[in-house]
């Protein structure tokens, strides 16, 4: 490693890409057993474009940012094009969580999958979209600041 920045950096974007991978996987598997759940809950889980589209963003910009890392390393090539990827993916990403949570209030998660139903109020939904909302703002910020380490000329 070049530096600990380095080292923050490969982190960053390898925990973001395992954490959208996990909420994908998840997000999956819910809408995949969504007829077995309503057969054994009596709730129906509806099927969030948004949701979708703010995991599959978190996923592109944690590989956006594990490549521009992984370019500056091995090339010494200056990865304007990966970093701004991550930026606005990751961006993207935090507008729609603040649409939803502006939206549907603070159990934004829970209104997405579940409507006006009595599981929607659940308090684990309100904590878990609470979580995915703060890990986003952790998320750009790192972004931001690799797209401003490349923009000043810092080299690792």
């Amino acid at each position: 490693m070049k530096s600990w920045k380095t080292f923050l950096y490969l982190f960053t974007g390898e925990s973001e890409l395992f954490v959208a991978a996990v909420f994908l996987i998840t997000f999956g598997t819910v809408i995949a057993t969504s007829q077995s759940i309503n057969q054994l809950l009596g709730t129906y889980v509806y099927f969030s474009r948004i949701v979708l589209t703010i995991f599959i963003s978190m996923a592109v910009g944690g590989v956006a940012i594990q490549l521009s890392t992984v370019k500056r390393l091995t090339d010494e090539y200056v990865g304007y094009v990966f970093s701004t990827i991550s930026v606005i993916s990751n961006s993207i990403a935090l507008i729609l969580e603040l649409f939803e949570m502006v939206t549907h209030g603070a159990n934004w998660l829970g209104m997405e999958f579940f409507g006006d139903q009595q599981i929607a109020s659940n308090s684990f939904l309100l904590t878990l979209g609470f979580m995915i909302f703060s890990f986003s703002v952790v998320i750009t910020i790192f972004s931001i600041l690799d797209l401003m380490d490349i923009s000043f000329g810092e080299k690792r």
